[in-house]
């Protein structure tokens, strides 16, 4: 049996991104993505979809870990893919 739990992913606006929290998803975990949508990998500056249940939040990670960013439900765990 898995522990459900309140993940974060950062950059999971992104092509891995989106599959990984899909995945939680589908264990049942609660899913908060974090994504400053950088015009590298995102040229339109647009979402190009993220899962209805999914909290988004665009900003950067450093936002996070200065505390200015308040996720509607606090994270158990963080899946960084990079920095």
């Amino acid at each position: 049996m898995i522990n459900k739990m309140n993940s974060l992913v950062t950059g999971g606006a992104g092509f891995i991104g989106l599959f990984l929290c899909e995945r939680l998803h589908s264990l049942g975990h609660s899913v908060s993505i974090l994504d400053n949508l950088d015009p590298q990998a995102h040229p339109s500056g647009r979402l190009c979809y993220i899962p209805p249940e999914t909290e988004f939040q665009l900003n950067h990670i450093r936002a996070v870990m200065f505390g200015r960013v308040r996720f509607r439900m606090p994270p158990s765990s963080c899946i960084a893919r990079r920095l």
